[in-house]
């Protein structure tokens, strides 16, 4: 199957690499795994678009159209979320002003850590995608973010879909390297909070699993990564050339398992199982970006 046409089923009817048998490339049991029944939110309450940013040159401390001017010439406006932000300032500011400073994500003038700006840093989405590809599907590093993307658009969860990227490394870039790392708290579609921040998902512990895919279903099973719990590339292994063949013979391509809390989400330590088989159809990771 071409990957043109590839991409044009997971948009529109999902695509589903032919697969081998699970008794002879098995997965070691999952202790500790966990399903989710959660329904989908929709993506609406932490979406990047549900920030808006507002200037002006006026100096009237007049108040129009639920817009406050003040005497600085900055304006001040606040969404459907009850998120707000104004021109970013250069200097170190006060979270919960409504200014977003250099040193913020985001600034909506509340206290509220729900709504998609906690602690003045934003929230952003990560899940496990609702399909499984062999590796010749993914088709590298730019391949999987596109499928990322494209599964985010379709999911609905905001008009930032083309900032995300797949967890995920080959022989010349580690995932560590590749995704965004933001400061504030990335959350699965169902509403969990899965990290605290980037840095808690190269801590070998999850606050949540990874077992939500973008519509808020489950998705528990295997994910290609190539990565180790610290971010950095798996050794010793091709990637499946790279994420770009489907050979039963290459035994290349390194998984983690999406229902687990430890740093096996990204990296299955038993050699005996990994790596497995370059035509293991497996989910991928996604994350948020910029």
């Amino acid at each position: 199957m071409s990957r043109s046409v590839c991409i044009a089923l997971v948009v529109l009817a999902g695509c589903t690499a032919p697969g081998i048998d699970k008794s002879t490339y098995a997965f070691p049991p999952e202790e500790g795994s966990t399903t989710s029944s959660s329904s989908s939110t929709g993506g609406g309450e932490v979406s990047s678009d549900s920030t808006t940013s507002t200037t002006s040159t006026s100096t009237s401390t007049s108040t129009t159209g639920g817009s406050e001017a003040g005497s600085d010439g900055s304006t001040e406006s606040t969404g459907s979320t009850g998120e707000s932000s104004s021109t970013t300032t250069g200097g170190v500011g006060e979270c919960g002003d409504g200014i977003v400073d250099a040193d913020e994500e985001c600034d909506d003038a509340n206290a509220d850590p729900d709504d998609g700006c906690a602690a003045c840093f934003r929230d952003r989405w990560v899940f496990a995608t609702s399909m499984v590809f062999q590796p010749d599907l993914i088709d590298g590093l730019t391949g999987a973010d596109n499928l990322c993307g494209q599964l985010a658009n379709q999911a609905g969860l905001g008009a930032n879909w083309q900032s995300y990227r797949a967890w995920l490394s080959d022989s010349g870039t580690s995932a560590g390297e590749r995704v965004f790392p933001g400061m504030g708290r990335y959350r699965r579609v169902d509403g969990e909070i899965i990290a605290e921040n980037f840095e808690q998902f190269l801590s070998g512990t999850l606050s949540a699993t990874f077992d939500v895919d973008e519509f808020g279903q489950p998705a528990l099973g295997g994910a290609w990564t190539g990565t180790l719990p610290d971010g950095t590339a798996a050794q010793g292994v091709t990637h499946c050339d790279d994420w770009t063949i489907d050979d039963l013979a290459a035994i290349q391509g390194h998984y983690g398992h999406s229902g687990v809390l430890d740093g096996r989400w990204t990296f299955e330590p038993d050699p005996q199982f990994n790596p497995t088989s370059c035509v293991e159809q497996l989910r991928l990771y996604c994350f948020e970006g910029a």
